[in-house]
């Protein structure tokens, strides 16, 4: 019978008074290997994770064995996942090392999640969704359960589902945003880390058009796209650009993304359409205050974005960053993609309203 190492051991030592005696030696090894099936055993590097109890492993670690101990009603003890002892499995596998990342439990019942409600809001069964995608039943309860699946299963079932494929890779999990964000995964987003030249009507001069640069990153430590809408130079270094910033929200339910700002109980937002056009065009709205001669006002307008395939920020963003008029170059484009916007792709619930 495969032991599943020191982790094992402390959890024997750890039960042995009142466990042991009462099950007999037998009773013991039947309880052990009901152990290795219900339980997580997380190996962790202590230079990735020092500190284990605030980390979400050890929240899904906590919860393993509390579900454990509701079913057994023995062995309440928590079990401490053990330092490296130098002991290697029969594998030559070392023992620190991960047996069971419930980093993936957790992100592949996070995808489950999403499928299993795209696949209610389709109005399908399984049956259903196994016919239309080729895939026998098992398949798809297999994917719907959180098992591990192939990347080209993910990917099926999600496009016949009409959401964005999570794939199973190692880079794939390590980059994927929470659920708040839209819990999008970075690998297959990659076409939105770029610059992008944005434009709107401009809120006080009419006919004009102001143009400027909006970037998404990814924050590798919030595990999220960000944005920096630059508007302005610093007028003090004359250099350094201003930029409204904040996360990228996106849902795999709606076709849109939101890049929102808060600074002090002020919100900013902008609303977008999501990037399907082969020139990188994403169309929306952005929904803002501007300020009159009383007070701030609530202000809308258009907003168009065209992705740029590289971009020097120290050579073009001065330039980029102005009102634009009709004797200029992109003004055509950006007044037709901005009427296009305001009738095809804003809804606006006024009564009456006749838009240009």
């Amino acid at each position: 019978m495969k032991l599943v190492g020191a982790a094992l051991l402390r959890a024997e030592d750890g039960c042995r008074t009142g466990l042991a005696v009462t099950l007999g030696h037998g009773g013991f090894l039947k309880w052990r290997r009901a152990f290795e099936q219900h339980t997580t055993i997380l190996f962790l590097r202590k230079d990735k994770f020092e500190n284990l109890e605030g980390s979400h492993l050890a929240k899904m670690r906590s919860y393993r064995e509390r579900r454990w101990n509701r079913n057994s009603g023995i062995c309440r003890q928590p079990f401490a996942a053990p330092e490296f002892s130098g002991k290697f499995t029969s594998a030559g596998i070392p023992a620190r090392a991960e047996m069971v990342r419930s980093y993936d439990l957790e992100f592949r019942l996070a995808r489950a999640r999403k499928l299993e409600r795209a696949l209610r809001n389709k109005g399908w069964t399984r049956k259903q969704l196994a016919e239309e995608t080729g895939y026998d039943e098992r398949a798809i309860r297999n994917i719907l359960a959180g098992e591990p699946v192939r990347d080209q299963t993910v990917v099926d079932v999600s496009q016949a589902l009409g959401i964005e494929p999570e794939t199973d890779t190692k880079h794939d999990r390590a980059e994927v945003a929470e659920d708040e964000y839209g819990g999008y995964s970075r690998s297959t987003h990659r076409q939105y880390e770029s610059f992008f030249y944005s434009y709107r009507r401009s809120f006080t001069n009419y006919g004009e058009i102001f143009k400027s640069i909006i970037e998404i990153r990814w924050d590798g430590t919030d595990n999220r796209f960000v944005f920096f809408d630059y508007y302005e130079l610093d007028k003090v270094t004359g250099q350094d650009a201003r930029a409204h910033t904040g996360a990228v929200f996106m849902s795999s339910f709606t076709n849109l993304l939101h890049l929102q700002t808060i600074y002090e109980g002020s919100l900013r937002l902008i609303t977008l359409t999501k990037m399907r056009e082969p020139e990188g065009i994403m169309r929306g709205a952005i929904m803002t205050q501007s300020e009159n001669i009383m007070s701030f006002q609530p202000t809308l307008s258009p907003i168009v974005l065209r992705r740029i395939p590289t971009y020097s920020v120290g050579k073009e963003l001065s330039r980029d960053m102005k009102m634009i008029t009709a004797d200029e170059s992109d003004y055509e484009f950006a007044a037709v993609q901005l009427g296009l916007t305001e009738r095809q792709t804003i809804k606006l619930a006024f009564d009456n309203l006749q838009i240009r």
